[in-house]
């Protein structure tokens, strides 16, 4: 497997665009968190 070619996708709520679009991804203790984010994910999945 080349890994100059691994595609990775990041799937998120269309309620997040406008904030990642203005921010980029940010993580959930990040100074420029999104406080209205819109979680889509199995949270029991997420935190394993």
């Amino acid at each position: 497997m080349n890994l100059g070619q691994v595609n990775i996708y990041r799937i998120l709520h269309i309620e997040n665009i406008p904030h990642v679009l203005a921010n980029g991804i940010t993580h959930k203790e990040s100074p420029k968190a999104n406080p209205a984010f819109v979680g889509i994910g199995d949270v029991s999945l997420i935190s394993n």
